[in-house]
């Protein structure tokens, strides 16, 4: 038998369970809408005293803003009502979370994943705007339905504070998706935002947490001092740049909402960089024993003439952790670049000028060359060097001919 809450809501069924309260679907008989409602634990608002009562009058004033919000990428608040215990009426999404359907479904598709993110930024781009912030975004506040994404949650970060202060515990948020000034205990800004939306993106790319780790404090530490590795990251040019930006320890490096919404939006449609072969190679091993990479030349020594990529060009990181075990490209890949060893020849084309060795590795295979420069006479087609030899000895007999006729003259 359905309940009706404030005879106005009749709960149809439960969504979700937390430490904080249930989630229910329900019924609004007053609009005839579905709704979803965030109902917070008696119990937890019993227990925390006066310093509970202070927390919740913030959140209510908190989530009262959040109800001004209205975006396509974001739920919609409805209502804050202050009842005891208080509860939360929002907008129904019959969808799943990026954590649900990555755990079903596998990872994303590039597209899918910056099709995604790019709408998550066009939220956050919003809230930003009226100088909000949602402090936990993570895979289970972002809900996909057909073609939209929404953001979760916005408004209810007071609620784990509650928690926390009931626990005497700090309050943490989810670690992994925590920005590093958010473990040091400082206020969560729009960029904190980003630094969660980019660890979003990467977990719906391969599956699994960008910082892992075998308890809270081993992940806050990669967070805090790691940086992840992002080698085997299949993005296009101009997005590999933004995102290891939006990932970077200090805030005011990370781009803004709509910088990662353009970049995502760009990152649909763009093939995967060649700098993934490079650092692919880099992870391996490859570059250190010689073997062959499609797309990359490697030199005994620095070529004299043609000069090695830079670190910025390849957006290489600086240090990193691994996925999985890999090892990290920052020391084959750094030092082969530092070096001058490593440049990447754009193809289909052939450098004109090549390495003193005479010898390039091309995705065509190896080009040989005389050691000074230009093209050697064995990459020529016969039949060109056989054509080009008659047309001269005509333009000589034709020249000849009319000096010849001058001269009788």
């Amino acid at each position: 038998m359905e309940r009706l809450l404030d005879e106005r809501f009749s709960i149809q069924g439960e969504l979700g369970r937390g430490g904080m309260g249930v989630v229910v679907k329900a019924h609004d008989t007053l609009l005839d809408r579905p709704v979803a409602i965030k109902m917070i634990s008696r119990e937890l608002v019993d227990a925390g005293g006066m310093e509970a009562s202070l927390i919740i009058q913030r959140f209510l004033i908190e989530a009262r803003a959040a109800a001004k919000l209205a975006h396509p990428n974001v739920v919609t608040l409805y209502d804050v009502v202050d009842a005891k215990p208080p509860y939360i009426v929002m907008e129904f999404v019959d969808g799943k979370t990026v954590r649900d359907l990555v755990e079903a479904n596998g990872p994303f598709e590039l597209s899918k994943a910056c099709d995604v993110c790019a709408q998550v930024a066009r939220g956050l781009q919003a809230a930003h705007s009226l100088g909000m912030v949602h402090r936990d975004i993570k895979p289970e506040n972002v809900i996909i339905a057909g073609d939209k994404t929404k953001i979760l949650d916005f408004g209810l970060a007071q609620l784990q504070q509650l928690r926390g202060a009931i626990k005497k515990e700090p309050v943490l948020g989810t670690p992994g998706y925590m920005a590093p000034e958010q473990i040091l205990g400082q206020e969560a800004t729009p960029a904190s935002d980003i630094f969660a939306t980019a660890c979003v993106f990467v977990f719906s790319l391969i599956g699994r947490d960008l910082f892992e780790g075998s308890d809270v404090k081993e992940i806050l530490t990669k967070v805090m001092k790691e940086d992840p590795d992002l080698s085997q990251i299949p993005v296009g040019a101009s997005l590999r740049p933004v995102l290891t930006r939006a990932l970077s320890k200090d805030p005011k490096e990370r781009p803004t909402a709509e910088e990662l919404a353009a970049a995502m939006e760009l990152g649909r449609t763009e093939a995967p960089d060649r700098y993934a072969d490079f650092f692919t190679a880099a992870s391996s091993g490859q570059l250190e024993s010689g073997v062959s990479v499609p797309g990359i030349a490697v030199y005994d020594s620095a070529p004299s003439t043609t000069g090695p990529v830079s670190r910025s060009q390849a957006s290489a990181p600086a240090t990193s952790s691994s996925l999985g075990g890999r090892a990290s490209p920052s020391t084959a890949a750094a030092d082969a670049l530092a070096a001058g060893r490593i440049t990447l020849p754009p193809p289909p084309k052939v450098a004109s000028t090549l390495p003193p060795s005479g010898v390039l590795t091309t995705s065509h295979g190896p080009v040989t060359a005389s050691p000074t420069a230009g093209i050697s006479r064995s990459q020529v087609p016969k039949w060109l060097l056989f054509g080009g030899g008659i047309a001269a000895f005509i333009v000589v007999v034709i020249l000849a001919l009319w000096l010849l006729q001058a001269a009788i003259r």
